[in-house]
């Protein structure tokens, strides 16, 4: 009998997951516990395991797309079944949908930018321009890494601005204290 492979629900809060890298093709003999496809949520990248022995029927996704907690993922027959391929006619199969890997976000230059939902927020609550940040997740996807990274860069920037207007501020004052005693003594 068909076993349908559906994506768990690895944290309370996953909605979805990407379907990174196929880790086997339809016809490959796969055990128990083999990992079969490498999935990536906002918090975490793992790998999405067989639950039974068999043949890969159907891989029902391609690598790339964003599938729904629940969603069908794979179909693994006994050897020797013949499984049709299953319609994405129900509710949760039509929840599957395709976009590049991580959450697009439309940047003023107008380019989309794929962007975890976690490094989303990082950015907005921090005012870090996503538009200027290169993601170093799969395709480019900005993590929270990236956004940490980027926030550090300010914050030396920050500092040096800081030590930059004393050493500002001091020098002015040396210069006016010493050209009041030179226009003194010229006076005088």
């Amino acid at each position: 009998m068909a076993t349908n492979v559906l994506l768990p629900q690895w944290g309370m809060n996953m909605e979805d997951g990407t379907l990174v890298k196929w880790l086997v093709k339809e016809g490959d003999e796969v055990e128990k516990g083999q990992p079969l496809v490498e999935v990536e949520t906002a918090k975490i990248n793992s790998e999405l395991e067989s639950p039974v022995e068999g043949i890969v029927s159907h891989l029902m996704s391609d690598e790339g797309t964003v599938v729904k907690v629940g969603a069908l993922v794979a179909v693994i027959s006994q050897p020797g079944e013949n499984t049709p391929r299953p319609e994405l006619t129900s509710n949760r199969s039509r929840r599957s949908f395709k976009r590049p890997p991580g959450q697009l976000s439309q940047t003023r230059s107008g380019r989309k930018v794929p962007i975890t939902p976690i490094a989303r927020k990082l950015a907005r609550d921090n005012d870090i321009d996503t538009d200027k940040l290169t993601g170093s997740g799969p395709n480019g996807r900005i993590t929270e890494d990236d956004v940490k990274k980027a926030m550090s860069q300010c914050y030396q920037i920050f500092v040096f601005c800081m030590v930059l207007a004393v050493a500002v501020f001091i020098y002015s004052f040396v210069i006016f204290k010493s050209s009041k005693g030179i226009f003194l003594f010229l006076i005088n």
